[in-house]
């Protein structure tokens, strides 16, 4: 559930992401558990992460605040789980 509203977020928006699905990437899973998260979404934008859906600070990070345009380009990398209840 929160995978896709993520998606669809970050697609309102017109905010460029690499989606990357832990249960199909080995290297995603990794990132993941190298970083001892256990959950998705993860949502890298730069150099922060944001666990789980949490629109504000997405807004915040991408500079949509406010009225603000976004602060792109901006590199946004999405680790999900393709599963039918995300």
């Amino acid at each position: 559930m929160f995978c896709n509203r993520t998606k669809e977020f970050l697609s309102q928006k017109a905010i460029p992401f690499e989606e990357r699905d832990v249960t199909r990437d080995p290297a995603a899973l990794e990132e993941l558990q190298k970083r001892r998260l256990m959950t998705t979404p993860v949502i890298f934008v730069d150099d922060e992460v944001v666990v789980g859906f949490d629109q504000k600070k997405l807004e915040n990070l991408l500079g949509l605040l406010w009225g603000l345009k976004s602060r792109l380009p901006v590199f946004v990398n999405l680790l999900e789980t393709n599963d039918i209840s995300n």
